[in-house]
């Protein structure tokens, strides 16, 4: 049975299914780049149903979920995410491919839980014919939700001195920072710049990737 919301710029269809004897409402969302995000849209979600999964292609960005940077939605979105005891699963591998060749594959696809414990199963499907592959979620019943695990950032011992001078040598800090979108952009270089200098500071590390400078 399908369920209609009131909401500002999340396009979202939902079902509503029993899994367990648990009637469990089963939402796909999606929040386009352009638009402008609103947190009582996730407010009036989760109002409705006190078992709710939510599929989620959201582009919001959080290194909670695998992305490589925080924006000021990601931030927003973890913050609800806590406040409402949520539980987040994202895939092991990215989902979105950008044309940009300076941007990296990131994962923008995730699915947040409420009130039922399952265990998910995410697999990306190598059948892109845009700038996102589709991602196979299978569902089961589990004692607790479950959460994909996440890559180690360090795989061996790290040179604290080759770190420093990956960092100082990399970082570009803007002098002045007047806007909210200067402030992400340096937010994510930050990320960038710290990560890049992770991989690169591991003794038995090879050919590990690089990362373009700040836009000015």
């Amino acid at each position: 049975m399908p369920i209609i919301f009131d909401l500002h710029s999340l396009e979202v269809i939902s079902i509503s299914l029993t899994i367990n004897n648990k009637s469990v409402t089963l939402i796909s969302a999606y929040q386009s780049p352009s638009k402008i995000m609103y947190t009582n849209n996730y407010e009036t979600l989760f109002s409705k149903s006190n078992n709710l999964i939510l599929l989620d292609d959201l582009n919001y960005n959080h290194t909670k979920w695998g992305y490589i940077s925080i924006n000021s939605r990601g931030r927003k979105l973890q913050e609800f995410i806590n406040s409402n005891l949520a539980v987040i699963s994202a895939p092991s591998t990215p989902t979105y491919f950008p044309n940009d060749i300076n941007r990296h594959p990131d994962i923008l696809d995730i699915v947040l839980i409420k009130g039922i414990s399952v265990n998910i199963t995410q697999v990306v499907l190598p059948e892109l014919d845009s700038d996102h592959n589709p991602v196979k979620i299978i569902l089961s019943i589990a004692t607790n939700a479950y959460v994909s695990p996440r890559k180690k950032l360090i795989n061996g011992k790290p040179n604290w001195c080759t770190f420093s001078q990956l960092i100082t040598d990399n970082l570009q800090i803007p002098n002045k920072i007047n806007s909210m979108t200067t402030v992400d952009y340096v937010i994510s270089h930050l990320i960038d710049i710290i990560t890049m200098a992770t991989l690169n500071c591991v003794e038995s590390s090879q050919n590990r990737p690089t990362y373009s400078s700040i836009p000015k």
